[in-house]
């Protein structure tokens, strides 16, 4: 640094100006000589304006010191320098241990939910975080068992009109120290429930107006749950039998289990599930998820993105069969792949799987002229050569026309998995599979200007202008020398690197918050451009007695 300050002013101009715009920044705020350079020589500023996204301004009416003010902002919504002034929180769990697999940080309304069990308790936590700051707002307790002891494998938030917490749980029996001796057929029944009994409790929020309700999945006895996803009345378990590893099962329930409150809290008067349908025998590790239009996607180990899907509405009432299970008559729905031609190049087209979309707008149209509305989303999709076996990371773009009259002009970015025309918009720069068992974990933000990738130790993020990038020319807002040799727009990713694996990452209500699930415990990101990097620690016992 010492040699650079002693450089002639002209070197060190020419220097800043050959450097990209991040290490121009992080030159200029290192000592005092080279901001009062960076900030002060007019065309010094400008070339990296126009070097950072932000779309035409007319810099000849601004002051140098604008331009550098401006310069400044523009650097801070693209994250420049976030790995050095990020600021992290870390949840101290006492000795508790999470347990990872429970958990869930993706709520289906508020961002910034989330959902904590440990190995060990009977109950789960419901925590909420916003502006660097973690509060309990439920203390969730299973019912008390006297005759075993209770895991929790799932749980899950439904923010529907029943509003409540989903936990799907396991109770084992008590294990006799002394064998028993008794009638062979007694020995056999007290060893095939040695394994246990699930059961998922409904435990609404309190202003709900609706009982707890539990009921149990007693014909599923030989199998071990291994996901589990909730929509309104409807939930879906993916089953593993304890002996067949290849044998898999996804079932829906399709009852409204939680309309009945009389259920009284651990009494043991179990309801049981009236209606179920066996949505697919699966031939591999699968896991569910319900979204809004009566869609169940269907999620494969290590696949960031949901493999194939199913439309709910296919299904007619169902009907027991032979074995105890519920089955439609008309057959199983029909699976579709989550697979999609798409024109990388003039010369190749990628099978893209397309997530649902994070981000769309809506222009209304003139119900007396007959003018259609216009809709525009935008989603993140993967692709992989099938020949040179390199894989892509799109941001792509599709549209819809509906009538004025037919259309509800509300959001609904599930409308938008099931459209077949995608446009390629931006390449995602630096995406790289995983070769973890995770898989890479992506989220993205609510205003949809961040998108995140977690693989193992590392996080990816993209800071996105998702208007600029569906409506018009994305070149107007980004700088040519963020185009390839192939006229694609790349989007260049802030690296992060982790002292802790992320199991599950997501987004606050905050664009520039994040929070992830590690081995090390819960822990809150912070990129916003006042940090000043670092760690600091909060003891879970602390937010406990806070929440009192």
């Amino acid at each position: 640094m010492a040699q650079l300050i002693a450089l002639p002013v002209e070197l060190k101009q020419l220097i800043l100006r050959s450097c990209d715009t991040p290490t121009y920044l992080q030159l200029a705020f290192s000592c005092w000589n080279l901001l009062l350079i960076a900030s002060h020589t007019r065309v010094l500023v400008i070339h990296h304006l126009n070097e950072t996204p932000g779309g035409p301004e007319d810099f000849d009416s601004i002051s140098t010191t604008g331009l550098f003010r401006l310069l400044l902002q523009r650097s801070y919504r693209e994250l420049y320098g976030a790995e050095h002034y990020f600021e992290r929180k870390l949840v101290n769990l006492q000795g508790k241990v999470m347990n990872s697999r429970a958990c869930s940080l993706r709520s289906r309304g508020e961002p910034g939910r989330a959902l904590l069990s440990f190995q060990n308790d009977e109950s789960v936590y419901l925590v909420k975080m916003d502006n660097r700051d973690l509060t309990l707002q439920q203390r969730i307790k299973l019912p008390a068992i006297s005759t075993g002891t209770a895991e929790v494998l799932f749980a899950a938030e439904d923010t529907s009109d029943h509003n409540g917490v989903h936990i799907l749980h396991i109770v084992k029996p008590l294990i006799d120290e002394e064998p028993y001796n008794g009638h062979p057929f007694v020995q056999q029944a007290r060893k095939a429930n040695s394994n246990g009994t699930v059961y998922l409790a409904f435990y609404p929020h309190a202003l709900s107006g609706v009982g707890m309700s539990i009921c149990s999945f007693r014909e599923q006895i030989d199998y071990e749950p291994i996901a589990f996803a909730t929509c309104r009345d409807v939930f879906a378990i993916s089953w593993h039998h304890r002996q067949h590893p290849e044998d898999y099962q996804v079932v829906l329930y399709t009852v409204p289990l939680w309309a009945d409150p009389k259920v009284e809290h651990g009494d043991g008067d179990w309801d049981e599930p009236k209606e179920a349908n066996l949505v697919e025998p699966c031939q591999d590790d699968t896991s569910p998820l319900i979204g809004k239009p009566a869609i169940l996607l269907h999620f494969k180990k290590a696949h960031p993105l949901y493999g194939s899907f199913q439309k709910l509405h296919d299904i007619s009432r169902p009907r027991i069969d032979g074995q105890g299970l519920f089955s439609s008559p008309n057959g199983q729905p029909r699976l579709h792949d989550n697979a999609c031609h798409v024109a990388f190049s003039d010369e190749l087209a990628l099978e893209f799987a397309i997530d649902i979309p994070f981000f769309s707008t809506h222009q209304a149209g003139d119900r007396s002229s007959g003018e259609p509305c216009h809709w525009q989303y935008l989603s993140i999709g993967i692709a992989t050569h099938r020949v040179e076996n390199w894989t892509v990371a799109c941001l792509l773009k599709s549209e819809s026309f509906p009538s004025a009259f037919r259309c509800d002009h509300q959001p609904n970015l599930d409308r938008g998995r099931r459209f077949d025309q995608w446009q390629i918009v931006a390449r995602m720069d630096g995406y790289r599979e995983s070769t973890t068992s995770n898989g890479p974990l992506i989220a993205t933000s609510r205003l949809g200007t961040r998108i995140v990738v977690a693989t193992w130790k590392t996080i990816y993020i993209w800071p996105v202008e998702p208007h600029a990038l569906v409506n018009g020319d994305p070149n107007e807002f980004y700088p040519a020398s963020w185009s390839s040799t192939e006229d694609m727009l790349v989007l260049r990713p802030v690296v992060i690197e982790m002292d802790a694996v992320c199991s599950q990452v997501d987004f606050t209500d905050n664009e520039d918050e994040m929070v992830a699930l590690t081995d090390r415990g819960l822990m809150l990101l912070d990129f916003r451009p006042d940090g000043k990097g670092g760690l600091v620690t909060e003891n879970w016992n602390d937010i406990l007695n806070r929440s009192h």
